[in-house]
């Protein structure tokens, strides 16, 4: 349920959504995941969150973005998902975290970091 609310905030467009968004990607940066079926949820939830945020396109979940695309530990689909929205929303502040993305060994993170920074420098 979660994850289908998340979708439909992003396909909304929202503004009001972003901080409830940013808020599923930034508790889960320091919890532990305890069973693989709740990992499969949370990631699928993470995602959604992190695509939602881009298609609101609001500088507010910049933050949340950011620590999710540097968050090692997060499933490489969802720092994949916030490296793309960092390039939709078009925030400055995320070039630091997009760099360091863009030197990734995952190479589709990589790509879509390097792709969110040209999207940034025009």
């Amino acid at each position: 349920m979660r994850g289908a609310a998340a979708v439909a905030l992003g396909q909304i467009g929202d503004e009001n959504a972003v901080i409830p968004l940013a808020s599923v990607l930034t508790p889960q940066l320091s919890a532990p995941v305890k069973s693989k079926r709740k990992a499969k949820a949370n990631e699928f939830v993470l995602r959604a969150a992190a695509t939602a945020l881009g298609q609101i396109r609001n500088r507010a979940g910049t933050p949340a973005l950011i620590a999710a695309v540097s968050n090692e530990r997060f499933p490489t689909d969802v720092r994949r998902e916030a490296a793309r929205s960092l390039g939709l929303i078009g925030d400055p502040a995320a070039v630091p975290a997009l760099k360091s993305a863009s030197l990734s060994e995952d190479p589709f993170l990589a790509r879509l970091a390097h792709e969110s920074l040209q999207k940034l420098n025009h």
